[in-house]
């Protein structure tokens, strides 16, 4: 384990087996292009942004050990972070499937959303060999990165505070996905 006081990551902590298992399963799930909140659910007009596919991943028994997966590491990064967490929603399988396919500097929050609750634990699970990609690399905006070839190991996961701006560089060769998770919790204030 890598701790900052920003983040904390695990290297290679699911086994590449379980990691080829969420990708079989996911790639079962419907796909649809990528939206940000400030795009939308604009089908016309893609989000520069961003270019990614996403596929949702249900709140089912099917699913029921991958979501055990990211309810253990919140709770092991926000013994940590100490913010207040509530539930965490679907899991969204993410796919950079070719060249180009990015997602440009964010946060996770949707901050004018004063309802409900607020993304407090952002969390990202590798699921490909970085023998398969180039390109594609995440980064954090205004603090301290990790190891970037530990971020990019099989089966590495990272827990962040979702208000922390990150993104991940377009695709130069080969294609990754990420299984991507936000505990939520009260509104920050």
């Amino acid at each position: 384990m890598q701790q900052h006081p920003d983040w904390i990551m695990w290297e290679s902590a699911i086994t590449e087996e379980a990691c080829d298992e969420i990708v079989k399963a996911c790639l079962e799930l419907p796909s649809k292009n990528a939206t940000t909140f400030r795009s939308g659910e604009d089908p016309i007009h893609e989000d520069p942004n961003r270019k990614t596919q996403i596929r949702w991943l249900p709140k089912t028994q099917e699913f029921d050990w991958v979501n055990q997966i990211f309810e253990e590491y919140a709770h092991r990064a926000n013994e940590y972070f100490n913010v207040d967490l509530s539930y965490i929603p679907e899991l969204q399988f993410t796919e950079y499937k070719d060249i180009g396919y990015h997602y440009g500097w964010h946060h996770d929050i949707d901050w004018p959303n004063q309802t409900g609750t607020h993304r407090k634990v952002s969390l990202v699970l590798q699921l490909t060999d970085p023998e398969e990609y180039e390109g594609g690399d995440f980064y954090f905006k205004h603090i301290e990165n990790p190891n970037g070839e530990a971020l990019k190991k099989k089966g590495t996961i990272i827990a962040f505070l979702s208000y922390h701006e990150h993104c991940v560089e377009a695709i130069t060769e080969g294609a990754r996905t990420s299984l991507v998770g936000w505990y939520r919790g009260p509104r920050w204030r």
